[in-house]
C-alpha cells in the first residue's frame, strides 16, 4: 500500500513539472556537490519483514556524498534527482533519490522529501527502496546550503546464497532496515 502511494506521487510530480514548462532547457536545471557525513543504523531481520530485528548496529559515522540535478518550477518549488554515497555499519550505500523535492518555506528555509532506490554492499548486493525528509538552508547567494534530513531504508533485500548465512526458517531473504541522518553542505551551480 504505501509503495503504491509513493509511486502515485512521483508520478504526479512528473506530470506537473512536464506541464509547468514544455520548452525546457539545459541551462533551467540547477545542479549540486554535496559533501557531508552520516549517522546511521542497521537493523538484521532474517524471518521475514515483519519479525524483529535478529541484531541491530550501534550508530556509527560516515562521510556522506552526493550529486544532484533540480528543476525549479512554481516559484517556490524544485524536483530532481539525486545520486548519494555513505556507509552503513561500514559496508557501502548507494541510494539513487529518483524524486528529489524541495519547497521554499520561506525566504532561505526549504523543506525537503525524497524517495528512490538503494544498494547496500552485503556479502552479496542488497537492493530496496530508500525514503526521507528534511530541512535545507540556503546560504544569501543561493548557491551554498546546509541540509539536516532523516531517511530510512525500509527492508533492503538479499538471497541467502552463501554457506554462512543463517539458515532460513520462512523466507529465503534477509532484510536490513536502515536509519540514517545526513547533514551536509550543498554547493548549487
Amino acid at each position: 500500500m504505501v509503495t503504491r502511494v509513493l509511486l502515485v506521487i512521483l508520478f504526479s510530480g512528473f506530470a506537473v513539472l512536464t506541464q509547468a514548462d514544455e520548452q525546457l532547457k539545459s541551462e533551467d536545471f540547477i545542479y549540486s556537490l554535496s559533501a557531508g557525513g552520516s549517522y546511521d543504523q542497521v537493523k538484521v531481520i532474517l524471518d521475514g519483514g515483519d519479525q524483529p530485528a535478529a541484531e541491530t548496529t550501534d550508530w556509527s559515522i560516515s562521510p556522506f556524498l552526493g550529486f544532484g540535478a533540480y528543476l525549479p518550477f512554481a516559484q517556490k518549488h524544485e524536483l530532481g534527482m539525486m545520486a548519494h554515497y555513505s556507509n552503513a555499519d561500514e559496508e557501502s550505500l548507494l541510494v539513487l533519490r529518483i524524486a528529489d523535492y524541495r519547497y521554499q518555506l520561506w525566504g532561505p528555509l526549504r523543506l525537503k522529501m525524497f524517495f528512490g532506490f538503494a544498494r547496500y554492499d552485503q556479502a552479496t548486493p542488497a537492493h530496496g527502496y530508500f525514503l526521507g525528509s528534511g530541512v535545507e538552508w540556503r546560504f544569501s547567494g543561493e548557491s551554498l546550503a546546509l541540509s539536516l534530513e532523516g531517511s530510512y531504508g525500509d527492508k533492503i533485500a538479499r538471497d541467502r546464497v552463501l554457506p554462512s548465512d543463517p539458515p532460513a526458517t520462512k523466507t529465503p531473504e534477509i532484510f536490513y532496515d536502515i536509519y540514517a541522518v545526513n547533514t551536509y553542505l550543498s554547493w548549487y551551480f
